[in-house]
């Protein structure tokens, strides 16, 4: 009887992560389809680029600055 109970709980187990999986699935695949893809279309039409930074922080590039200008960034 032990055997069995233990059978049903690994059944159950796996067949649990199996719904898992489907769903996360499910569900990202409609977040990516229905809000990632038509935002990310909407942005390149209008020429906007999220990841884009505007300027800010230590330019290392730029070695016209002191080095005190670094540290008084805030």
């Amino acid at each position: 009887m032990n055997i069995f109970l233990k059978n049903i709980k690994e059944g159950m187990y796996y067949f649990a992560e199996l719904i898992a999986n489907l769903i996360n699935t499910t569900l990202l695949l409609f977040a990516f389809i229905f809000v990632v893809g038509p935002t990310a279309i909407i942005a390149k039409i209008v020429g906007k680029k999220f990841l884009q930074a505007k300027g800010g922080g230590a330019d290392m590039s730029d070695n016209k600055k002191k080095r005190e200008d670094f540290y008084k960034q805030f």
